[in-house]
């Protein structure tokens, strides 16, 4: 109940946005902070994440007509306007992505891949920046959200505009896709 209330209100606020443009401060307020700290974790720089943040509040204001409620929370929306804008920030300047992994993040990951080779005992911390590299701009944002912000499956594929199911069956291939690769590093 308590969600349901929390989407309608979050509706009335997009509704009353949609007709003036001075009400989209509440949006900006209640989910700049989760946008800017989305895109830190995917940039590592408080500048650029500020400068990307700014963008994705830009667009999400000049688009908002194009919103349509769909049963998925508008943060999922603005989140999806982040990936895009992060993306497009890599793809322009030639940077290397940088992904933001704790100890405990690393060892989960290192645990779902399961090398196929038992006896062989990689370094985490040298072997998944290599692995990595594997996966398309869209995969590893999926594993960053998946395994590095503890996002769950419904929350990703709201994001990723999926359903929980599908976001699953991509989750387990591209985990194969890193098992590959980690037995081609090993072998």
């Amino acid at each position: 109940m308590k969600k349901e209330s929390k989407h309608a209100e979050e509706e009335k606020l997009v509704a009353l946005a949609k007709q003036d443009r001075k009400y989209f401060k509440p949006l900006y307020e209640r989910y700049f902070d989760n946008i800017y700290w989305f895109v830190f974790k995917r940039t590592g720089s408080e500048a650029l994440s500020g400068d990307i943040a700014q963008q994705v509040f830009y667009k999400a204001m000049v688009n908002l007509n194009k919103y349509k409620y769909q049963g998925h929370p508008f943060s999922s929306w603005l989140y999806r306007i982040a990936l895009n804008e992060v993306n497009q920030y890599y793809r322009k300047s030639k940077h290397r992505r940088y992904v933001e992994i704790d100890e405990n993040q690393l060892q989960e990951i290192t645990e779902d891949i399961e090398y196929d080779d038992e006896e062989v005992k990689l370094d985490p911390s040298t072997l998944l920046p290599k692995i990595l590299e594997v996966l398309s701009p869209d995969e590893l944002s999926l594993i960053e959200m998946k395994y590095f912000e503890g996002k769950s499956f419904r929350e990703i594929g709201e994001i990723l505009s999926l359903k929980e199911s599908a976001t699953k069956v991509r989750a387990h291939r591209i985990m194969k896709k890193l098992r590959n690769a980690v037995n081609n590093v090993s072998a």
